[in-house]
């Protein structure tokens, strides 16, 4: 059996099946165009934050440059205020006699000259030994402080000998560097 349409009937279903034709090529269209905009505010919402992101480390960097040139001139003040290698003959007898005056066992030996580079002036290899009572150690690094040279201690390693509290009995070995101009 045949169907027999009509002509309106024909022109119709034609136009009911071009209509979703076009919805479906709209639709896919559509989809595919939303697709490819979503990607593209991705790429550009991605690209907003790096911007904003090395905007940030610029001005970090700024400050870093601008902080840089102050600790600079401050250093180069306070390079004045290192001892001279001349003046330094006197370290070792001065860290002796704190020694004894707090009652400890020492010995100290300069070891190698290093010489100045960018981030450090000139300064001298130590090794330090000290052995004593806790509360006498305690004592002559707080007087060790004070000294008006400019130590940094690259390595210390302490033992513990005998003892309990305050009269414990301790041994540092230290390796060390005194920085002069």
């Amino acid at each position: 059996m045949k169907l027999a349409f009509s002509e309106y009937q024909k022109r119709f279903y034609l136009l009911i099946g071009l209509m979703v034709a076009l919805f479906a090529v709209g639709l896919c269209g559509y989809l595919i165009i939303n697709n490819y905009i979503s990607k593209e505010l991705k790429v550009i919402t991605e690209s907003k934050s790096e911007i904003a992101t090395r905007a940030k480390l610029l001005q970090y960097l700024k400050t870093l440059e601008s902080d840089y040139s102050q600790v600079k001139d401050e250093f180069s003040k306070l390079y004045q205020y290192l001892p001279t290698s001349g003046e330094l003959i006197n370290f070792i007898p001065t860290l002796k006699k704190l020694a004894q005056d707090n009652h400890l066992d020492s010995g100290i030996s300069l070891t190698v000259e290093n010489p100045a580079t960018a981030e450090e002036p000139k300064s001298y290899s130590f090794t330090l030994y000290l052995s004593g009572r806790a509360s006498d150690l305690e004592n002559y690094f707080k007087q060790l402080s004070q000294l008006r040279y400019f130590i940094r201690f690259d390595q210390v390693e302490i033992n513990y000998l005998e003892g309990e509290g305050a009269n414990a009995n301790y041994r540092f070995n230290i390796l060390g560097r005194i920085y002069s101009r």
